[in-house]
């Protein structure tokens, strides 16, 4: 389901500005907003568990059951959105729970990723990790169209596999591994990009490449493309550079001469840019 194309990164909305957008039952902006940001307010949220679409309440489940508060949590019980923990759930929460306290009071943090790993592993008591899947059984599920099993899959994605997930894979599940996974293959970036090329859209790759930087070759396409997130690349991608802090005094010195400089950018051919960016006085 296509969105209107972005011109610039979506900002994250206020209490008031959440609740508006749900009670204008604009189902697309809706979806867009969850997929980046997800409602937070206690009264946009009691809104969506109340009266929101089914769709809309899975997809925020999905990206973020965790901010649900009792009230909404309740609702979502009523619609059977929702199944209420049992007794058994909630003594496995409390053994996790137990589990950290005890790590948090009783081990050394002279060793900070060991004891961050006895955190993690102590809040983790319970979890059913889901098995490790190989590349070809990953690649049958495409051959064989399984969406349920690309879509639920949240394990890492490899080779092959992964280039014809990020290419063909569906939006929502490419949104839901792009909120905690780096794109650091260039084969991968590339899929990304052509993707959203292909179908004259542009969200992914804004969500994406306005917050992470891109190999050169992704780069030379979106330049070509979208004009709006090249602005906006090049600031990730060539913002952050002690050699040009030190040239103009500090990063915001030399990110403001980077914007000014943005027409001289614009279409410069990417192989040209180091270049160019030595030329900027």
């Amino acid at each position: 389901m296509s969105t209107q194309k972005l011109v610039h990164v979506p900002f994250m909305k206020s209490q008031a500005e959440e609740f508006e957008l749900l009670a204008s039952e604009n189902f697309q902006a809706q979806r867009q907003y969850i997929l980046w940001y997800g409602f937070q307010s206690k009264s946009a949220l009691q809104m969506l568990a109340q009266c929101g679409p089914t769709e809309l309440v899975r997809l925020q489940h999905r990206f973020y059951a965790s901010r649900w508060h009792d009230g909404a949590m309740r609702e979502l019980y009523r619609r059977g959105l929702a199944s209420p923990p049992t007794e058994e759930d909630e003594r496995r929460q409390r053994r996790a729970f137990e589990n950290w306290l005890y790590v948090c009071r009783n081990f050394s943090c002279g060793n900070e990723k060991e004891y961050g790993r006895m955190q993690l592993l102590s809040m983790a008591f319970g979890t059913v990790f889901g098995p490790v899947v190989s590349e070809e059984e990953q690649l049958r599920w495409f051959e064989e169209g399984n969406l349920e099993k690309i879509v639920s899959y949240g394990g890492l994605w490899k080779g092959k596999a992964a280039v014809r997930f990020w290419s063909e894979g569906p939006e929502e599940a490419l949104y839901y591994q792009l909120h905690y996974r780096l794109l650091k293959r260039e084969e991968e970036q590339l899929a990304l990009a052509q993707r959203d090329i292909r179908n004259g859209e542009n969200n992914l790759i804004w969500f994406y490449f306005s917050s992470y930087r891109a190999f050169p070759s992704v780069q030379k396409l979106l330049q070509e493309y979208d004009q709006n997130l090249w602005w906006r690349m090049l600031i990730i991608n060539y913002g952050w550079e002690y050699e040009f802090e030190r040239k103009f005094g500090s990063l915001q010195n030399w990110q403001e001469k980077l914007d000014a400089c943005f027409p001289m950018l614009a279409h410069c051919p990417i192989e040209d840019i180091r270049q160019a960016l030595h030329r900027i006085e």
